[in-house]
């Protein structure tokens, strides 16, 4: 008798448990099908646009399954992307935007916003329907950012252990470093900007120049270069080290990896729409979709960049488990627009600390 009793109460508990994740799993869909949910004359107008011109510095190859997947849910709209040059997005773009033209109708990785900012020929992106579900820290009238790259600590597997790899940014100055950190001139736009906003600029100066009176010395070459330096054991640190580019170097065998040192220093893609778009519903009609949890987790996937739709964060689709703990297990510092105008102006205080301790010299 209490056997059938519990039997039948376990069945109970069972059929309760189905109901209610089933219930969870109805409501995140229904969730994430809100995202698509973009006015009828956007749609309307973009059939009629048919196009959507699309700048970016990833490989057309990768970009191309993005734009296989938008086209799954939005067939009516076609998608020339072009990888452009670092000139291009910087000055050929902004050029002809600033004569009313636009040769792109969105574009990102501009590397020089505030630039365009200050022109006035951006469009306000606040209408996107997705605009609301991200952070303060990712966006202003005209930008938002739609991925995440962080920015930490490249190592060579064969010249550490893992049990003595430094955990935080002061773990750097350990005596047993000395000569052994190769800082490439990158460090100071995606490291220093956000250890300064965290840590205040007393402390940072004095890291920064322990940092390279003790165990650091600063290199010309780009961070790539420097990456493949630690690799053939010249370094045994190389900073910065960017999540994604040292996971690709090591799935492809070359004895490097990655650490999330905490804080852990991040920094935003930002993308953009040219005011002067003659297109301007079907490229809302992508860019809304692209910042959609199917448009971040199909970027991502291809590009093994990081998404930055605050319920991904920290998901980057083509890691292995540990390094997506790595990333979620740490304090994060995105830099902000307001970081870049006051931290990377020539004059700033940062930029004097800077070329004290690389340039001249201590």
């Amino acid at each position: 008798m209490n056997w059938n009793r519990n039997r039948k109460t376990l069945a109970v508990a069972v059929v309760f448990l189905a109901v209610l994740v089933c219930g969870v799993v109805q409501a995140q869909s229904t969730s994430d099908e809100g995202e698509f949910a973009v006015p009828d004359s956007w749609i309307q107008g973009a059939k009629k646009e048919g196009k959507v011109v699309f700048y970016g510095s990833d490989r057309p190859l990768e970009i191309r399954e993005v734009i296989r997947a938008f086209n799954r849910r939005y067939p009516f709209v076609r998608v020339e992307y072009m990888e452009a040059s670092t000139e291009v997005r910087r000055e050929k773009v902004l050029l002809t935007a600033k004569r009313g033209e636009a040769i792109t109708d969105t574009i990102y990785n501009l590397g020089n916003l505030q630039d365009y900012i200050k022109a006035g020929v951006l469009m306000d992106l606040r209408d996107l329907p997705m605009w609301k579900r991200y952070p303060a820290d990712l966006k202003q009238e005209n930008f938002i950012g739609f991925h995440i790259k962080y920015w930490s600590l490249a190592h060579s597997r064969e010249l550490v252990a893992e049990r003595d790899l430094p955990k935080t940014w002061e773990d750097l100055l350990d005596p047993r470093w000395k000569g052994a950190i190769g800082v490439t001139r990158t460090a100071n736009a995606v490291i220093f900007p956000q250890l300064w906003t965290t840590w205040g600029a007393e402390k940072t100066t004095a890291y920064m120049k322990k940092l390279f009176s003790a165990n650091a010395q600063f290199r010309s070459e780009g961070t790539n270069a420097v990456l493949k330096l630690t690799a053939a054991g010249e370094f045994k640190f190389a900073v910065p080290g960017q999540d994604y580019e040292c996971f690709k170097a090591e799935q492809q065998g070359v004895p490097v990896s990655w650490v999330a040192l905490d804080p852990l220093p991040a920094a935003a893609g930002d993308i953009v729409i040219l005011r002067s778009t003659p297109r301007p519903y079907a490229t809302k009609l992508f860019l809304n979709w692209l910042l959609t949890k199917e448009g971040q987790r199909s970027y991502s996937k291809t590009t093994s960049i990081g998404p930055a739709h605050p319920e991904l964060r920290g998901e980057i689709i083509a890691y292995p488990e540990k390094i997506r703990e790595k990333i979620k297990g740490g304090k994060i510092i995105v830099r902000t627009s307001e970081m870049v105008e006051k931290l990377l102006s020539r004059d700033s205080p940062l930029a004097k600390v800077w070329n004290e301790v690389t340039l001249k010299g201590l």
